[in-house]
């Protein structure tokens, strides 16, 4: 968030919210890449076990597309507040205390 602060250069209104969305955007696409990255990973390693534990690593890689596409909703969630809501970013204020 700081660096779209930065590029926003603490703008208000549509500025600040096209700006934010366009980072969600980002997030959303990179999101998307790594959990497809995250699935092939998982059924490349699907019968391989940790040497140690003889723990299948295609449940310790599972950690990875689950926790990516919780990245995205989150992402969307904040994109779709900011399309509904762009009156929410004000220059001074912090994103977090806008209310997204």
């Amino acid at each position: 968030h700081i660096t779209v602060q930065l590029f926003s250069g603490g703008k208000t209104g549509r500025i600040g919210a096209a700006a934010e969305i366009f980072a969600y955007v980002v997030m959303v696409a990179v999101s998307v890449s790594l959990v497809i990255g995250g699935a092939i990973m998982v059924h490349t390693m699907w019968d391989i076990a940790s040497p140690a534990l003889e723990l299948p690593y295609r449940f310790i890689y599972t950690a990875l597309p689950i926790g990516f596409v919780l990245i995205g909703i989150h992402a969307v969630v904040n994109m779709i507040l900011a399309f509904k809501h762009p009156e929410q970013f004000a220059g001074s204020s912090d994103v977090e205390t806008a209310g997204l």
